[in-house]
């Protein structure tokens, strides 16, 4: 028996976890990438308990409605807590799962939102779950964009007017109100999204923000418990061009101490600082921050791996297939 090998190449990766709605020698949203590998791997750990859900409903027959509800979200909203199973970290023993998914215990959010009206003074709460945060840099900011700014700009206090006004179901119309946004629970890894798009009427193309922005080495995250969270940086995603639809990725990773940059084939390592002075048609578009008060005690197993994976892993160290 052979040990399992638990590397697989790039391009066997790249082969394997492409959308099928991407098309070959053509730029793709890498974010759009990351969003869809999460949904992928969130999809394979709902798998035992929906089968195990439908093998009760054949068995059990009940009101069809009650048993259509129970479906698998590919949403960048996750499931509550207690309908999304997930593989223990020492593996999966008779089939069975924990009921909390590997994805959400190191990416999950939960973002409180309470509006205020100004015409009856109610407030309206909601929550909302999500495995990115996703910034906009303000058009009219030309220079000196912080990652920090954008972060606190997204929690801070916004008054909805205009075309934005609330529709109060007390009042029964739309109303001046006040919006505010604050986490209430916060990811082990902070996976922030920089929204630096513009569509260009002239040239009809989307133009990418130029200018310098500043990646904070370090971030907090506002949340309801006067309690703020504080993240590192320990990784970055580049795009090199003025348009979104043409350009090269190329990422910045840390390594204990040091700083490596990956392009391509090629990985060197690099300054600290060198995330700083990107030149000007080179734009951080994914942040990777890891929160400061966790160990990285937790580790997906082999069983978190959807089948595909593990077949190519099986197969290259030369085990019997799965």
């Amino acid at each position: 028996m052979f040990p399992v090998t638990r590397r697989i190449s790039p391009s066997e990766f790249c082969n394997l976890s492409r959308p099928l709605f991407f098309n070959e020698f053509e730029q793709q949203d890498c974010s759009e990438y990351l969003i869809h590998i999460l949904n992928s791997l969130i999809t394979h750990e709902q798998l035992p308990v929906l089968n195990a859900e439908q093998q009760n409903s054949s068995d059990h027959p009940s009101d069809p409605q009650t048993a259509s509800e129970t479906q698998p979200s590919c949403s960048n909203s996750s499931p509550p807590d207690d309908a999304l199973p997930s593989s223990s970290s020492s593996g999966a023993s008779n089939n069975k799962r924990s009921t909390k998914s590997f994805v959400d215990e190191l990416f999950k959010s939960v973002l409180g939102t309470n509006i205020h009206c100004s015409g009856c003074q109610s407030v309206s709460v909601s929550s909302s779950n999500f495995h990115e945060l996703l910034v906009t840099i303000p058009e009219s900011r030309k220079d000196n964009v912080c990652v920090q700014s954008l972060i606190d700009a997204y929690c801070s206090s916004e008054l909805l007017t205009g075309s934005a006004m609330y529709n109060c179901n007390v009042c029964n119309g739309p109303q001046l109100a006040v919006r505010v946004n604050l986490f209430l629970s916060t990811p082990k890894y902070l996976i922030v999204v920089m929204n630096n798009f513009k569509y260009d009427k002239r040239l009809q193309v989307q133009k990418i923000f130029v200018g310098s922005i500043h990646c904070n080495n370090e971030v907090t995250l506002p949340t309801w418990i006067p309690m703020e969270k504080t993240y590192q940086l320990y990784a970055a995603v580049i795009h090199e061009s003025p348009f979104a639809q043409t350009g090269h990725y190329y990422t910045l990773a840390k390594d204990d101490t040091e700083w490596y940059l990956f392009n391509d084939d090629n990985v060197t390592q690099v300054n600290e600082n060198y995330l700083q002075s990107l030149d000007s048609c080179c734009t951080p578009y994914l942040l990777f921050y890891k929160r400061t008060d966790i160990e990285d005690t937790y580790k997906p197993s082999i069983e978190d791996v959807p089948l595909k994976f593990r077949r190519l892993l099986h197969k290259r160290s030369k085990t019997p297939k799965v």
